[in-house]
């Protein structure tokens, strides 16, 4: 079954979800195989600190989405997903 509702790649035959841009374009148009140089992933969060384009992670703790990456998290900042995996139930 073909997806015929979610955005694809702009490269020809191509069906992957776009997620790579211009900077400051809010909408991808190409898929990280077909990017070209200089474009930059425009979907994903980024890190808050200013120039920052790693993915965060980073927030207090009792925050549900990070906020800062691993390299501009303040002192006493935990790791969000990490704190996710070990609250949820073990299964036996």
């Amino acid at each position: 079954m073909v997806n015929v509702v979610s955005p694809r790649c702009q490269a020809p035959g191509c069906t992957t979800y776009p997620i790579f841009n211009i900077e400051g374009e809010a909408k991808g148009i190409f898929c990280k195989a077909h990017a070209a140089p200089g474009m930059v992933n425009v979907v994903s969060p980024r890190c808050q600190a200013p120039g920052c384009t790693m993915r965060p992670n980073f927030n207090f703790e009792g925050e549900t989405k990070g906020i800062f990456c691993k390299a501009h998290a303040s002192p006493g900042m935990v790791c969000i997903p990490y704190v996710r995996r070990r609250q949820r139930p073990t299964t036996a």
